[in-house]
């Protein structure tokens, strides 16, 4: 029996740097579905089986710490990890994710 590609989800508005990693992603063998802000990572995730959420931070409609707040609150997504990267380089952030229940905190280069 084959085994079910890791499906990951990259959310974030700038498309270039999500196709980037897409692509990347996809050659180390995940699946990969992308969004561009909060609110459309979390319509995808209430439809698809993700395993890992990979997320900017500053993002239009919704933002990172308020998609992880969601993801947190709902018992079907809790355990989802996440992952944030971001430009956003500060302790206050940093901690404001990990408090929210981040799995880890990336900053972008």
């Amino acid at each position: 029996m084959e085994e079910r590609k890791k499906t990951l989800l990259i959310v974030d508005d700038d498309i270039f740097l999500v196709d980037i990693m897409a692509f990347t992603l996809k050659q180390s063998g995940f699946e990969i579905i992308k969004a561009h802000n909060g609110q459309e990572a979390i319509d995808i995730i209430n439809k698809e089986h993700i395993d890992l959420v990979l997320t900017d931070i500053m993002m239009p409609v919704m933002d990172g710490f308020e998609l992880a707040e969601n993801l947190r609150k709902n018992d079907t997504t809790k355990n989802i990890p996440i992952i944030f990267l971001t430009a956003k380089s500060n302790v206050e952030d940093k901690n404001k994710g990990f408090n929210i229940g981040i799995n880890d905190y990336v900053v972008k280069p």
